[in-house]
């Protein structure tokens, strides 16, 4: 059975599936934090919008600052091209995740 327009209150537009925003479908919260190529090309090619950088979430759907991981990305890098052996490497990266985690 399909529905009707009288038990349809209100209607999804383009701009309801922006990054950033949440969608409720069915009573449930949808968090949008990103999209693919087609999606950017099409709001591209009908809206001529750009810039869809992507919001970074935990595993829980916290939203971790740029800040943060600009940080993460930086300290990454230097041990990455510092001289010190595999598992020294993944411990520090371990601990620095840990700091992250508990700082939030």
């Amino acid at each position: 059975m399909e529905l009707s327009d009288k038990e349809i209150k209100e209607y999804f537009s383009p701009a309801d599936f922006a990054i950033g925003k949440t969608v409720q479908i069915y009573n449930r919260q949808f968090f949008l934090y990103d999209c693919d190529n087609f999606t950017r090309a099409y709001y591209w090619k009908y809206f001529g919008k750009t810039g869809f950088d992507p919001i970074t979430v935990d595993r829980r759907g916290n939203i971790i600052p740029q800040e943060v991981r600009t940080t993460f990305v930086l300290l990454f890098f230097f041990l990455k091209s510092a001289k010190i052996d595999q598992i020294y490497f993944y411990m520090l990266v371990f601990i620095i995740l840990l700091l992250i985690f508990l700082c939030h």
